[in-house]
C-alpha cells in the first residue's frame, strides 16, 4: 500500500511539471481546472451504443494527496461488445493518468470564462479553437430539458459542443482510444442551477468586477481590488477596498461556504451599494473609514455547485476542493466536536489542521490591516436570522455581547453565542482580539440550494439593505470600539 501511494505520489509531481511545461498561452487567463466531483456520472449515447463516464472519490484520498483528484471510469458499450477505461484525474490542472484512454487532458469539460478565438488543449494536447457560439435544446432520460448556450471547439475535422455555464461537453466528436465516436448527453445526474444563478454572483461574473472597479475613483473615493491568495484550484480570491486612506476598517467576509452563495452575492452588491450611493461613500470619508469585502473565499465550492446533483450539493459546494470545510479550519483553540476526522463530511476538518490555501490567504492579509474596529462573517442556513458573537476572551467579552445584542436589535434578528471550532471570526475575535460577528441571513426551503438561497431579487436587496444598516451602526460607533480596544491593550 505504501509503495502504491509513494507511486501516486511520483505521478502527481510528474504531471505538474508536464502541465507547466505544456503551458497553453493562446488560452486566456483563467483556470484551467475541473469542477466535477465524485458520484458524477453522465451517460452520452453514440452511433453504434452507449458511453458511460463514472468519477469516484481516490481510496486513501488524504493520505495519497495534497492534490485533489478523482479515479475515473469509462465505459464503451458497443453492439455485444463492451470495453472499460480508467484513469486518475486531477482536478487543478485538467490531467490525467491513463492507459488507452489518450486523454492527457480531460476532454469533458473545459474552463468557464472563454471567449471565441481562445483555445483549449484536449486529449494529447490537441489544440481545439473556440470559434463560437450555438443554442443547443437537449432532452435526457429522466424527461429534464435544458435550453443550453455551448461554445463551439473545433480542430480539423473533429467538432465539439461545451455547455458554457458549466464547462460540460454536451454533444460531437468524442475520441476514446483509436476510437472517434459522435456522442450526445442524454444521461446524468448533474443539475443545472441556471435560473438560480440569475440573481447570483459565480466567480467568472466576481472577476469581471474586481477588473472593471480596480484603481478607480467614485465620488472621490479610491477603489482598490487585489487578490489576496488563491483556492486550491488556482482561482484568485479576491478583495475590494473603499476609501483605502481611511484610518480604521470594517471588514465583510462573504462566500466560505460555496453552498451559501448567497453570501457572496450580497457582499459583492454591498460593495456597488456603497458606489452607487454619495451618501454611504461620504459615510465612509467622514469618517475616515475603510470597508473592506471579501465576497468569495471558497470560489471552488462556488463553482462546484452550479451544476452538483442534488444529494451532493451540499457535500461539495460548502467544502472547497480538498473536501474541506474552510469554517472550521481557522487554528485557533480548535475543538473536534465542530469538525470530523475523514473526508466526504459536512463538517470536515483534519485530525491535525493546517490551514488550508483559502484560508492562510485570509489570515495573511487580515494581519495586514491597521485599526480593524470589525469583522464581520455573512452566512446562510440556519432555522432563523440571527447575530452570532464569540465568548471566552477575557475583557473582550463585554464589548462583543453589547455590540451584538446592538447590532441584533438594528436590524431585528435573534442573537446567540459560541464557542471556538476552527471558524473565521472566533480566529479575529481569539486571535487578533477584535470584535467580530456572524451573520446568519437568510433560510429557505424544498430544494438544499433554496434553503441556503433566495432566487429572487426582493429578498436578496433586503438582506444588502440589512448588511448596510449593520455597517452604518459600526460606523457610527468605531470611536467608542477603538477606545474600549486600546484600554484593553494598556491593561494586557
Amino acid at each position: 500500500m505504501r509503495v502504491t501511494i509513494t507511486l501516486l505520489a511520483l505521478f502527481i509531481i510528474v504531471i505538474m511539471l508536464i502541465s507547466i511545461r505544456h503551458e497553453d498561452k493562446t488560452r486566456s487567463a483563467v483556470p484551467d481546472c475541473v469542477d466535477l466531483r465524485a458520484a458524477v456520472w453522465l451517460r452520452y449515447q453514440t452511433s453504434k451504443g452507449e458511453v458511460y463516464v463514472h468519477l469516484y472519490l481516490v481510496k486513501d484520498y488524504k493520505n495519497a494527496s495534497q492534490v485533489p483528484m478523482l479515479y475515473v471510469v469509462v465505459e464503451v458499450k458497443e453492439h455485444n461488445c463492451a470495453h472499460t477505461y480508467s484513469g486518475y484525474l486531477f482536478l487543478h490542472n485538467r490531467t490525467m493518468i491513463d492507459e488507452g484512454l489518450g486523454w492527457y487532458k480531460f476532454p469533458l469539460q473545459i474552463p468557464r470564462g472563454l471567449q471565441v478565438e481562445d483555445h483549449v488543449l484536449l486529449y494529447s494536447n490537441l489544440d481545439f479553437k473556440i470559434t463560437g457560439y450555438r443554442i443547443l435544446d437537449i432532452s435526457l432520460d429522466d424527461g429534464r430539458r435544458y435550453s443550453l448556450k455551448c461554445l463551439v471547439l473545433r480542430r480539423g475535422e473533429d467538432i465539439m459542443f461545451f455547455d458554457s455555464f458549466s464547462g460540460v461537453f454536451i454533444k460531437g466528436d468524442l475520441r476514446i482510444g483509436e476510437r472517434k465516436l459522435y456522442a450526445m448527453l442524454k444521461g446524468t445526474n448533474l443539475v443545472w442551477r441556471t435560473e438560480q444563478y440569475r440573481f447570483h454572483v459565480d466567480w467568472y461574473k466576481l472577476r469581471e468586477y474586481a477588473k472593471e472597479m480596480n484603481n478607480t475613483i467614485v465620488g472621490g473615493v479610491k477603489v482598490i481590488v487585489k487578490s489576496i491568495g488563491r483556492s486550491v484550484l488556482g482561482r484568485d480570491i479576491y478583495a475590494f477596498i473603499l476609501n483605502i486612506e481611511g484610518s480604521y476598517a470594517a471588514v465583510v467576509l462573504g462566500g466560505v461556504h460555496g453552498s451559501e452563495i448567497v453570501s457572496s452575492t450580497v457582499s459583492m452588491r454591498l460593495v456597488r451599494e456603497f458606489l452607487e450611493y454619495k451618501e454611504l461613500l461620504k459615510l465612509l470619508a467622514s469618517n475616515r473609514m475603510k470597508l473592506v469585502v471579501i465576497p468569495m473565499l471558497n470560489p471552488d465550492g462556488v463553482e462546484a455547485g452550479k451544476i452538483m446533483p442534488e444529494d451532493y450539493f451540499l457535500l461539495y459546494s460548502r467544502a472547497n476542493a480538498r473536501l474541506i470545510d474552510l469554517n472550521r479550519n481557522f487554528p485557533y483553540r480548535l475543538s473536534y466536536t465542530g469538525g470530523e476526522s475523514r473526508a466526504c463530511t459536512l463538517i470536515h476538518s483534519e485530525i491535525h489542521p493546517l490551514p488550508e490555501p483559502e484560508v492562510k490567504a485570509l489570515m495573511k492579509f487580515l494581519l495586514t490591516i491597521d485599526n480593524m474596529v470589525f469583522f464581520m462573517d455573512i452566512h446562510s442556513g440556519a432555522l432563523t436570522k440571527v447575530v452570532i458573537y464569540p465568548l471566552g476572551v477575557r475583557g473582550l467579552d463585554y464589548l462583543m455581547r453589547d455590540l451584538a445584542e446592538n447590532v441584533a436589535s438594528v436590524i431585528q434578528y435573534d442573537c446567540a453565542f459560541t464557542g471556538p471550532i476552527g471558524q473565521s471570526y472566533w480566529w479575529v475575535y481569539g486571535a487578533l482580539k477584535r470584535p467580530a460577528l456572524l451573520l446568519e441571513v437568510y433560510r429557505g426551503e424544498d430544494s438544499y440550494f433554496e434553503i441556503y438561497n433566495p432566487s429572487n431579487e426582493e429578498e436578496i436587496e433586503n438582506i444588502v439593505q440589512e448588511v448596510v444598516k449593520v455597517l452604518r451602526y459600526i460606523i457610527d460607533n468605531k470611536e467608542f470600539i477603538m477606545r474600549y480596544l486600546e484600554k484593553l491593550s494598556e491593561q494586557r
